[in-house]
């Protein structure tokens, strides 16, 4: 399993440049230079000063003290959970074979954050199974590897997410959370020399391969940074940082796990002799005042003589907010950015830049992690409530609600009351219901006391209207206008946005 082992063939041939310990700084072997990283050539070949470091070692204190890394017995706990499912994987593959194939076996190993090493324990682990063809995803995945999960005891909070571009199911093994996708390979005996980055990915369905380029991602990711230490460290960081201010997030447009580690892994391409602190600060830095809808890639999309859909700036010039996959066939993996989530996270960043130039100053790390009080910022929001009366349905009727809001914030923004939308990050969402909110601003004075308009009754008419059309048995939807007084009155409001208090 991995990152326990680490011991893929992808990642056998790439070798970890040398680490020192005192310093924190990768050296490339023989050679005052680094090797030449991502899409340019490095910003900067310079060594940290001795501020530098010493801004190092009182970030990690912080780190230590306030935001440590897990225990050994999650960790313990983790693995356990992970070597259980990978023998119910391999039995429940074995189950399916057909007489006369013999030696059938599936690939499994965890990735994403837990590979990364910046994963919580509370976050689920990102698993992938890859198995042989006849083994498809409709019956064999969500059927019967559902249904034996189901007999578990072992095995609670079992749902199955299919309306998306990823479909996975989600568990706890062992109070252990965890997320599993699958991918079919067109073998009926998977080799056990199988190589991640060289599967013929030409071949796969649509669904197998979105499901297989999600973990390839990761492992890409970590290929191509120069310092693999520095650059867990400083991830780890920057996502302390967004988690405080909710924006670890997967609502409409805001930023998911690769994206952040795409971002963090480019500072580091350009500074591939910085140590943390010096990655961190330039992070806020270049990010606060980023020419999107220029990329952010970490190596240059290849052409695809077979058609496959690459991304590409001409045919893609619509993209606000590109963030690229390493991957083949790259794609962007923010295509679902708005302008005005993009709005919200430039002021971030450049709240985050603010912050790190104090920091410089005064070195106090921790104001770098205040959390970010949302119903505190603006005067009136909107509130939208979606509920169901199955988690399937409730999934179905939170992503129609997901596209339908991008209509409804760009018809309160040209409408004549020069309202700005914000939407808040954090994502409120129970067994039966979903929650979206927007707080209204000017266009005079985006953050400030300046009371905004209501938004037009026509407006919210349109928009229910437009609902009520996709609206299934089962299905409601609320909104309400509220002020700045009211949500800070209601208790649902605190317990729902515990890093916004």
């Amino acid at each position: 399993l991995l990152p326990r082992g680490r011991n893929l063939q992808d990642l056998n041939s790439h070798q970890e440049l040398p680490w020192d310990q005192e310093k924190g700084v990768s050296m490339a072997r023989g050679s005052s230079r680094p090797e030449n990283f991502g899409v340019t050539k490095p910003r900067s070949y310079a060594y940290p000063t001795e501020p530098e470091i010493h801004n190092t070692c009182n970030l990690l204190e912080v780190l230590d003290q306030h935001h440590p890394c897990k225990s050994a017995e999650e960790r313990f706990l983790q693995s356990s959970a992970l070597d259980k499912l990978n023998k119910i994987v391999q039995d429940w593959v074995k189950e399916l074979t057909p007489r006369g194939i013999k030696e059938v076996n599936a690939i499994f190993f965890a990735f994403g954050s837990y590979f990364l090493q910046v994963d919580e324990f509370a976050d689920p682990i990102d698993t992938i199974c890859i198995g042989p063809s006849f083994v498809d995803h409709e019956h064999g995945f969500f059927k019967i590897f559902h249904d034996k999960m189901c007999q578990m005891n072992e095995v609670t909070r079992l749902k199955s997410v299919r309306n998306t571009n990823v479909p996975f199911m989600e568990f706890k093994l062992d109070g252990v959370p965890i997320k599993i996708v699958y991918a079919s390979l067109p073998y009926s005996v998977i080799p056990f020399n199988f190589d991640l980055h060289q599967a013929n990915v030409l071949s796969m369905d649509d669904v197998s391969r979105n499901s297989f380029d999600a973990c390839r991602v990761t492992n890409e990711i970590y290929r191509l940074v120069p310092c693999n230490k520095t650059f867990t460290i400083a991830l780890r960081t920057v996502k302390i940082w967004a988690k405080s201010r909710g924006l670890l997030s997967n609502v409409i447009g805001f930023l998911g796990d690769c994206d952040w580690a795409i971002l963090v892994g480019r500072i580091c391409q350009a500074h591939p002799f910085a140590t943390l602190s010096t990655i961190v600060f330039e992070f806020f830095s270049i990010f606060s005042v980023w020419f999107w809808p220029n990329p952010v890639m970490l190596v240059d999309p290849r052409s695809d003589p077979h058609r496959l859909p690459v991304w590409d700036p001409h045919t893609n010039r619509n993209d606000i907010m590109p963030i690229i996959s390493p991957v083949f066939p790259c794609k962007n993996i923010r295509a679902d950015a708005s302008a005005s989530t993009l709005r919200d996270m430039i002021y971030h960043f450049k709240c985050g830049y603010e912050q790190c130039k104090l920091i410089k100053v005064n070195n106090n790390w921790r104001d770098l992690f205040m959390p970010y009080k949302f119903f505190e910022e603006y005067i009136r929001y909107v509130h939208i409530d979606l509920t169901a009366d199955t988690e399937q349905k409730l999934e179905l009727w939170k992503k129609i609600g997901e596209s339908e809001l991008l209509v409804l914030i760009s018809k309160i923004e040209a409408g004549r009351g020069q309202l700005i939308c914000h939407i808040c990050p954090t994502e409120h969402l129970s067994s039966d219901s979903c929650s979206f909110f927007i707080g209204l601003s000017t266009k005079k004075l985006i953050v400030g006391r300046a009371i905004p308009e209501q938004v037009p009754s026509d407006v919210i008419n349109e928009f229910m209207r437009r609902m009520e059309n996709h609206k299934r048995a089962g299905m409601e939807v609320q909104v309400g206008c509220l002020n700045q007084t009211y949500m800070k009155s209601r208790t649902w409001g605190r317990s729902a946005m515990p890093l916004i208090q």
